[in-house]
């Protein structure tokens, strides 16, 4: 066809335990992954949900526990039961709200003892543009094209988003009150603009992207209402809201517990007329002299990534988590010794990048509690007028028989990780409790020699302790010597060692505050981790 020239994907459906063997034996500790909404209730709102559908997916939970990865789930992931389409123009309906949530409910009910953590949807911040009317809102009703002619008003935009952050606060509120071990988080198109030149209006302008684009939605998320700036926003695009009675309260109730994102480039923003726009397809950012670009205009920037980190942690103090993160190419496909393969040295380097910032993120402060890429292995041709892949994950899934093609890089990487537990990030950027607070940089309620044997032994002694803890451990025990950890980091002066412990007092302090009483009291066990996990 014209828009989709192949129908070929991973077949996950019926592969999916010789998959999950292979990331096992690559090391992975986390799998990220998103279920089918339709595949659970055909239509959006069935009486009664398909039961196949549910025995897919305790198959595919069973199967990943058994290898010791755990599941990162993705509630919605820019796909709804089309019959809600024609119904009710997606996200269109605030009767979207409850029909969400009872899916989400079913999802949560069942499988909380097996999923400790969840995203409720992908990207949602992306529904403020046209094109996320195609994936994160599904605005389409009776609509046939290409995504790239989809216009929709700006007051169906917003507020079909709006709605969206009042089903996630609903189901985030009810699995507060019933599942206390499970830990939701939202997942932000996060997009890094800065300033092409030092005029002030550049910085402005800058500063107005960023809080449209991305402080706009994670706000709600994270503190629980709209930002001051997002009246102004609304007025500017003559936005009249939906805001009805209880709306401010549902969101204030459901906030998340750990804030995830994507990140794949930067670009530039500039208020002068002759300003250099780079071919990017997705969002046409302006040109970087410092930066290379990709065929299809993504500009590659690790530090961007160490910047974006430092931006959200030091606005909401919350753990951090990159659930997307790749390149795209034209990736070239060789035959050696019959075996179809992919050398791309340039992805490797991408992943190198990104890799380094993030550690250099750690040393700034940031909570990162890990780090998935996209992802192991080249993903099907791409349709005219989109991107390559990034590389392809296997929460896009068919009931195709085609396999895809390992790329060098997922070779490399995962040959030179072993049982790392997210196999391109450092030792310390593995999964952690997201209520934690990096208490153990510096000061410790265990003996330093526990944390070194629990290093080896991916175990933690039970004890209880007066507030809780991350720790960022390594399951195979090994360390770069290029990567510092605070086991060993020296202290300059005895006045650095005070000042790093008196603030991280006061961190540990503000925290306890804020969790409920029930809370205030509990073994590092209470809150089970994957990488607490024996």
């Amino acid at each position: 066809g014209v828009f989709y020239p192949s129908w070929e994907a991973s077949d996950f459906y019926h592969r999916y335990e010789e998959d999950i063997a292979l990331f096992a034996e690559m090391g992975f500790k986390v799998f990220r992954m998103s279920i089918n909404w339709a595949r659970i209730f055909p239509h959006g709102d069935d009486a009664e949900p398909n039961q196949a559908g549910l025995d897919f997916y305790d198959r595919v939970f069973d199967c990943l526990l058994a290898h010791g990865i755990q599941p990162l789930v993705t509630l919605s992931h820019y796909e709804m039961p089309y019959d809600l389409v024609r119904r009710f123009n997606g996200w269109a309906s605030r009767e979207l709200i409850d029909i969400f949530f009872a899916y989400a409910k079913l999802c949560l009910d069942r499988w909380h003892g097996k999923v400790r953590y969840w995203l409720t949807f992908n990207e949602n911040n992306g529904g403020l543009n046209d094109m996320g009317c195609t994936h994160s809102t599904s605005l389409i009703q009776g609509y046939t094209g290409t995504q790239a002619d989809v216009h929709v008003s700006a007051t169906l935009r917003f507020n079909a988003v709006h709605y969206q952050l009042l089903a996630s606060a609903k189901i985030c509120k009810y699995v507060h009150e019933t599942y206390p071990g499970v830990m939701m988080g939202n997942m932000d198109l996060f997009m890094v603009d800065y300033p092409a030149t030092c005029d002030p209006a550049d910085v402005i302008a800058a500063q107005h992207k960023m809080q449209r684009g991305n402080w706009h939605t994670s706000d709600v998320y994270v503190r629980g209402h709209y930002p001051a700036f997002a009246e102004h926003v609304w007025a500017d695009e003559g936005v009249e809201l939906d805001w009805q009675p209880g709306d401010a309260e549902l969101l204030a109730e459901g906030t998340i517990d750990f804030y995830t994102f994507s990140y794949y480039s930067s670009g530039t923003v500039t208020t002068h007329a002759d300003a250099e726009v780079v071919g990017d397809n997705m969002a046409g950012a302006g040109r970087n002299p410092y930066l290379k670009a990709s065929d299809w205009g993504w500009q590659t920037d690790g530090k961007g990534l160490r910047y974006a980190l430092n931006e959200i942690y030091g606005r909401y103090e919350i753990p951090l988590f990159v659930v997307e993160n790749g390149f795209g190419a034209f990736d070239e496909v060789v035959v050696e010794d019959g075996v179809e393969r992919v050398h791309d040295p340039y992805r490797t380097e991408y992943l190198k990048a990104h890799v380094k910032a993030m550690d250099e993120a750690l040393a700034d402060g940031v909570d990162l509690m890990g780090y998935t890429w996209w992802g192991r292995s080249t993903s099907c041709p791409p349709a005219p007028g989109s991107s390559p892949s990034a590389t392809a994950s296997s929460t896009w899934t068919s009931t195709t028989t085609a396999r895809v093609t390992c790329t060098a890089s997922a070779r490399t990487r995962s040959s030179s990780t072993s049982a790392s537990s997210l196999p391109t990030a450092p030792a310390r950027t593995q999964i952690a409790d997201p209520r934690g607070v990096r208490a153990l940089r510096h000061r410790t309620p265990f003996p330093k020699e526990t944390i070194r044997h629990a290093f080896a032994r991916n175990t933690m002694p039970e004890r209880r302790i007066p507030w809780p803890i991350s720790i960022w451990c390594s399951t195979s025990g090994a360390r770069s010597s290029s990567m510092r950890s605070w086991t060993t980091r020296p202290t300059s002066s005895r006045r650095a060692k005070y000042l790093r412990t008196r603030r991280a007092r006061r961190q540990c302090c503000r925290r306890w505050q804020r969790l409920p009483r029930k809370c205030r009291t509990m073994s590092t066990r209470a809150w089970p981790s994957p990488c607490l996990a024996a």
